[in-house]
């Protein structure tokens, strides 16, 4: 069953934290809710890069495990990378020849 509502709170989270929820796609069945895509910032004015801090991605981790219904948070992200012990890394960019 697809969870509907956790995603809608999810995104509503990421986006009161300014995340740039258009390049995310977000399912959650049964309380596992994973985020594919890139995690940034949204495009702001203020001339700040789209990389996130690592405390910020702690605090995304942090409360996206705190929503009620979610049992598990995994990411299959393009630009970050979490693993199990809670470690964020930050990918590399591909460079196409």
């Amino acid at each position: 069953m697809v969870d509907p509502k956790i995603i809608k709170t999810a995104r509503l989270m990421l986006t009161r934290l300014r995340v740039d929820t258009n390049t995310i796609q977000f399912h959650s069945e049964r309380g596992f809710l994973t985020l594919s895509g890139k995690l940034q910032f949204l495009n702001s004015q203020e001339g700040r890069s789209p990389d996130l801090s690592y405390e910020l991605l702690h605090e995304i981790h942090r409360q996206l495990s705190r929503l009620d219904g979610i049992k598990r948070v995994a990411y299959n992200l393009d630009n970050w990378s979490h693993n199990s012990d809670g470690h964020w890394t930050k990918r590399s960019k591909k460079i196409s020849c």
